[in-house]
């Protein structure tokens, strides 16, 4: 079982998406999990067994906050009319597996793996 806290600048980030990406993907398997309004967050196997988590192995750590808002003018783009618009929150280097900075070794058992994020990077 892998679970943590996800802070950003000390402050705990609500519905976030975390993914573990492993390093080797033979051996280990992806994972997701999303943040409650506290930052915590508890993994499913990308098979979705909730709180499975994933298995022991070197992982890197993917962390986004989407939001999304009705647009007040609605507009054309190539013939579909646009009526929303969506946002990342988080900084650009933990939403990308090739330049993440998070990353983590995930053994048997239970595993407590708190990200830190900071809004500088």
């Amino acid at each position: 079982m892998v679970e943590g806290v996800v802070t950003l600048d000390g402050t705990p980030v609500s519905e976030a998406d975390v993914i573990f990406y492993p390093l080797d993907p033979v051996t280990g398997e992806g994972a997701t999990g999303r943040t409650d309004d506290k930052g915590y967050y508890q993994l499913s196997s990308v098979r979705g067994v909730p709180g499975k988590g994933t298995t022991a192995g070197e992982y890197r750590i993917t962390v986004s906050q989407w939001v999304t808002r009705e647009l007040d003018e609605p507009y054309l783009d190539r013939d579909a009319l646009v009526r929303f618009e969506s946002k990342e929150l988080l900084p650009v280097i933990y939403t990308e597996v090739s330049n993440t900075p998070l990353s983590a070794t995930v053994v048997p058992g239970k595993n407590e793996i708190n990200l830190i994020l900071d809004s500088k990077r």
